[in-house]
């Protein structure tokens, strides 16, 4: 349709008591649309964070992959699916739980899209005890997963805010920009791998004020640097334009409230 209005489709995500309805990720597979967020029931179906639907008629498809994080706190977000990213039948996930699939896993898992169960695969991330590791966004390059997140550690590294996993066998590359803080987005456009969150330094104190774009095979920062003034959640790379998302008033050399595009070269 070109109205822009919503047509007849409907998942219908129930509204709960004590829990945002909230939907955060989505990754669409043949008629099968896979849905993340912060959620609980849907169409009074127990469906916790994560769910499957048609993506022709809205009706809930029986595939549950079982999230759990107990204890259920809520101050931190409470648990949740953020990113969602399918590679042929296996669609990884990233959010804030500890059992997934039937298996034991701290935010960031491999499910089978027939069956929703966890697969062998296993990046043994570690966080909090009591929240476990927690992941904001994941993305997938040939063999390699890009995660970031807050973890004490994963795949066999240490504490980092983004790392680099073989999506064969879960360890981690050598690959570490090291960022300050939180990273909250990422985008791959070519051999750039372009970060949005809440850091202000890079590696050995490269300053990079909530954007930075890496060199996808070595980590090394490049010079891209467009400055925002506060902390970007989303981005994504289109051509040679970086769209981004946030709660920024100047970025780029220019005020900008929100929302800009950015040149993928020069920032």
């Amino acid at each position: 349709s070109s109205s822009g209005q919503s047509t007849t489709w409907d998942a219908g995500i129930d509204s709960t008591t004590n829990v945002s309805w909230r939907v955060l990720a989505l990754a669409l597979h043949d008629t099968t649309l896979f849905v993340g967020g912060r959620f609980a029931t849907i169409r009074g179906a127990v469906r916790r964070q994560l769910a499957a639907v048609s993506a022709i008629s809205g009706a809930l498809l029986p595939w549950d992959a079982g999230v759990e994080r107990l204890p259920d706190f809520i101050l931190d977000g409470g648990p949740r699916i953020t990113g969602l990213v399918l590679q042929d039948s296996t669609l990884y996930t990233a959010g804030s739980f500890k059992v997934i699939g039937g298996k034991s896993r701290q935010g960031l898992a491999a499910l089978d899209i027939v069956t929703a169960q966890a697969t062998s695969w296993d990046p043994r991330a570690l966080g909090d005890p009591a929240t476990g590791a927690t992941f904001t966004a994941v993305l997938i390059s040939g063999d390699t997963l890009f995660a970031a997140g807050e973890f004490d550690s994963l795949g066999g590294g240490p504490r980092s805010y983004v790392a680099a996993l073989s999506t064969g066998t879960g360890e981690r590359f050598s690959w570490d920009p090291r960022p300050n803080l939180g990273v909250s987005t990422l985008s791959l456009s070519g051999g750039s791998l372009f970060a949005g969150g809440g850091f202000t330094s890079i590696g050995p104190w490269v300053s990079r004020s909530n954007l930075a774009a890496f060199d996808s095979r070595t980590g090394l920062v490049t010079d891209w640097a467009p400055e925002a003034d506060y902390l970007v959640h989303d981005l994504i790379v289109q051509g040679n334009t970086v769209y981004i998302g946030g709660s920024f008033s100047y970025v780029g050399g220019q005020p900008r409230a929100g929302l800009a595009a950015l040149d993928a070269m020069t920032g």
